[in-house]
């Protein structure tokens, strides 16, 4: 038994909603990702403002040492 053209344009009727969905989840995947890119920015700014924070505290105690 072969499948006519109406056969197959009915299967991959069946199976668009499938294709849609992938497509979204697609999408919601690279939007987390970017969201994961942002918040690993923001961490490395909290790392770095961090790092400025404990240097300034080296250097008061050091200065509090000298007196």
């Amino acid at each position: 038994m072969a499948l006519t053209k109406d056969d197959l344009q009915a299967i991959a009727n069946l199976f668009q909603p499938t294709k849609d969905d992938i497509q979204m989840i697609k999408n919601d995947v690279q939007e987390l990702k970017d969201d994961v890119q942002v918040l690993k920015d923001d961490v490395q700014g909290l790392k770095d403002d961090v790092q400025v924070l404990k240097d300034d505290v080296q250097g008061l105690k050091e200065c509090i040492g000298n007196d």
